[in-house]
């Protein structure tokens, strides 16, 4: 007992001094990331001058993005490559911009979703393998790094507002909670607001959706397609009520 109070007294000692060490160099203050207050503060709010920092926006020639991915689709489903099917409104869009004939998929709808996303290959952001077969090991656990980030990230920093609709299915299975974590969901990726399904499918007439971290499960719907379609609207014409379009992905 008496040997074991001498140790604990010694340790304690020895704590003590290492703290009061001379040559501990202090800890550099951190730098504030707020922005340099350009307003004016007197002794009275009468001479004061208030000042609030300016919001970015994308600039007035700014384009809006739309990127949609369809999933089991190749050239012999769209008509603007010569199709059988009739595709009209995708006709136009196409009628309007370039046609490019050499995307490389990966075969399976997860990895080409993120790969899309995040401009890398799939092995590079987890996603050797679909997001709900995710496995740990390198190049198949489905964590992107945090060093690719998604398009839409960049288009968040430039000050667009970014929706996410229908399928997002590149996020591990075991995060697909209330709980989270969030960092491979929708609002990690630069998305303002989301409405999906994050699964590999599911049912067009009693979809299990997520509307933003919360479920909707099992709720019966006239046709997924119109869902996706009305709630669509509903964010532009919300986004309108504030903006003009630009600065809509």
């Amino acid at each position: 007992m008496k040997t074991t109070l001498n140790l604990f007294v010694i340790g304690m000692l020895l704590v003590i001094l290492g703290g009061c060490n001379g040559s501990q160099e202090n800890p550099s203050p951190e730098k504030s990331t707020a922005p340099e207050f350009k307003g004016k503060i007197a002794k009275t709010y009468e001479e004061s001058k208030e000042w609030w920092p300016k919001k970015k926006r994308p600039p007035e020639d700014a384009p809006n993005v739309i990127i949609f991915l369809l999933d089991d689709v190749g050239f012999a489903q769209v008509g603007s490559f010569g199709g059988l099917i009739e595709t009209p409104n995708i006709d136009k869009l196409a009628n309007n911009g370039l046609r490019y004939n050499n995307f490389h998929t990966t075969a399976l709808c997860s990895p080409s979703r993120a790969t899309l996303m995040a401009g890398r290959n799939p092995h590079m952001i987890g996603l050797g393998s679909h997001a709900l077969t995710a496995m740990g090991f390198p190049g198949y656990n489905a964590i992107v790094p945090p060093s690719a980030k998604s398009v839409a990230n960049y288009l968040e920093e430039e000050g667009y507002v970014n929706y996410a609709l229908g399928k997002w299915d590149h996020t591990p299975l075991y995060e697909v909670s209330q709980v989270g974590p969030f960092d491979r969901w929708p609002s990690d990726e630069g998305f303002a607001h989301s409405y999906t399904f994050m699964a590999a499918d599911v049912h067009q007439f009693i979809p299990v959706m997520w509307d933003d971290h919360h479920p909707e499960p099992y709720r019966k719907t006239e046709h997924l397609d119109k869902d996706l379609a009305d709630r669509a609207i509903d964010w532009i014409t919300g986004h309108k009520s504030f903006f003009e379009v630009q600065g809509l992905c």
